[in-house]
């Protein structure tokens, strides 16, 4: 066999195991997309996934704003848990708030996740147990909340202040998370409203794929259990060292967030005389930050509620919820019962509304 046709037998056999194996490969490629198209219809019918962008706006002056009157359910992968979110006219996870009375008090919640109760059925919120512990005790107050995830003491702050006329706080509780600090520096350095996914291919999964976003909930799910079961390992007998809670906060960030709690307390004053503002920790076990906020506390109108000890108490898993990362509902409790205490010790010329 001469050359020439050594080279064509060579080339005309090579032809078939080329088309064998592209063959092949179209077969599994069409067999994933089929799968994932399966699947993504599965996710759908039996457990949709709205995207954050259907209940959150962005916001020149706030970074982000819920949606007002709007109601949505939010699954959480890996659990049965399905967080009920309904907003109210105001764009917050709360009732419509009542009609201020006169000589009563109001008393406003400003914070982020925590505040707003994320991955918490509503009842099982700090507000809302202390609302009740104050009317079985035949005390009403008008409760207002405006937690929004993702807010920094800036964010919470400024629109608390910019609408002291409408929510008029007599009291007002903020909850101050580890976090803060660093959001505040992330939105006062971009100063506008909360970026949004820009990638394109992300965009669009993002967008259109419950799959895709039941996927990144999912492999957020068992990060945050294997997190949980770490610290359980290695959490000492006397159950106060949490290594979750060795929070330090640079002393840069730290000041920015202290003076502008100061600032926040000043303006509240300079709107009610009588008013009192009362701060709390998210991660109250940690000595850092319970050494910077009780800082704060000025006897009176300033004070700083630490549930460090109580918290302390509580093994870890009992502190945050099994399917996410926040406050479980015992430690809503325990946040609502330090709460009750202090305002309920406050002297009669505080905590009033302003005459």
């Amino acid at each position: 066999m001469g050359t020439a046709e050594r080279a064509a037998t060579g080339a005309n056999g090579r032809k078939p195991r080329m088309r064998f194996w592209a063959g092949i490969l179209f077969s599994a490629g069409f067999s994933a997309i089929l799968a994932m198209l399966v699947l993504e219809g599965a996710v759908r019918l039996l457990w949709p996934q709205r995207p954050y962008e259907d209940w959150v706006a962005p916001d020149a002056r706030y970074g982000h704003l819920y949606k007002a009157n709007q109601h949505s359910q939010y699954p959480f992968p890996g659990s049965d848990f399905v967080m009920d979110l309904r907003i109210n006219s105001l764009g917050f996870r709360d009732d419509e708030p009542d009609p201020p009375v006169a000589g009563g008090k109001t008393v406003l919640f400003v914070g982020d996740s925590y505040t707003m109760g994320f991955a918490l059925d509503l009842e099982s919120r700090f507000d809302r147990r202390l609302a009740r512990l104050f009317k079985e005790n035949g005390r009403e107050f008008r409760f207002i909340n405006t937690g929004v995830d993702g807010w920094g003491t800036v964010q919470e702050t400024r629109y608390a202040e910019d609408h002291f006329d409408t929510l008029r706080p007599d009291i007002v509780v903020l909850t101050f998370c580890e976090n803060d600090a660093y959001d505040d520096a992330t939105f006062l350095a971009r100063g506008g409203p909360t970026p949004v996914e820009t990638r394109p291919v992300r965009l669009f999964l993002q967008t259109h794929s419950h799959l895709y976003r039941f996927a990144y909930g999912l492999q957020w799910m068992w990060q945050h259990r294997n997190e949980v079961k770490e610290l359980g390992r290695s959490q000492k007998p006397d159950g106060v060292t949490d290594p979750a809670d060795a929070i330090t906060i640079p002393e840069d960030l730290w000041r920015q967030s202290l003076q502008r709690l100061r600032e926040f307390h000043a303006s509240l004053l300079k709107y009610n005389p009588n008013a009192v503002l009362i701060v709390q920790a998210t991660s109250p076990t940690s000595a850092d930050v319970r050494a910077h906020l009780s800082s704060l506390d000025n006897g009176t109108s300033l004070c700083y509620v630490d549930l460090g000890g109580p918290v302390s108490a509580l093994p870890v898993k009992e502190r945050r919820l099994p399917h996410d990362p926040h406050w479980s509902a015992r430690v809503h409790e325990l946040s609502a019962r330090a709460l009750y205490e202090r305002i309920a010790k406050l002297p009669p010329t505080l905590g009033n509304a302003q005459k």
